[in-house]
């Protein structure tokens, strides 16, 4: 769980040396909030054992910032209180690093008898393998 400022700068440590996302943290270079783009990561991280972090305004060699982090917060929470089959639960908050803004969400793991967690918007769920969040097979959710 990142919550302050060292939590995020060993975060971006671990991002270099891993050469990008890995299996519990998500790197997001986009500076508006996209439901599409977060929907299979929040799935698949609440599905993982742990859970896993998701951090909006970072690529994998620099921290670039987001526009208007109080609006992607909401739109960020919003989603994964209603757009799920079982509500996650996020811890998000903005860090300020380098005079630019970084907002992480460290999303829980859902109960196990709420699992598979799927996308209300396409009805999948998803699992996270290394640094990919993949549909789950029939097998996979059983």
């Amino acid at each position: 769980m990142i919550v302050d400022e060292q939590d995020l700068l060993e975060a971006l440590a671990r991002l270099e040396l891993e050469g990008g996302d890995c299996l519990d943290l998500e790197a997001k270079t986009f500076s508006e909030y996209s439901r599409d783009a977060l929907g299979q990561t929040l799935s698949a991280f609440a599905n993982l054992p742990s859970g896993g972090t998701i951090l909006l305004g970072v690529n994998p060699v620099a921290v670039v910032g987001i526009q208007d982090p109080r609006e992607q917060i909401q739109a960020l929470v919003s989603q994964a209180r209603q757009g799920f089959s079982t509500e996650i639960l996020v811890d998000v908050r903005s860090i300020e690093l380098e005079g630019r803004t970084v907002v992480v969400a460290n999303v829980q793991e859902v109960p196990t008898n709420a699992k598979p967690c799927r996308w209300k918007e396409n009805g999948a769920s998803y699992l996270r393998q290394y640094d990919g969040d993949y549909r789950m097979s029939f097998q996979e959710e059983q």
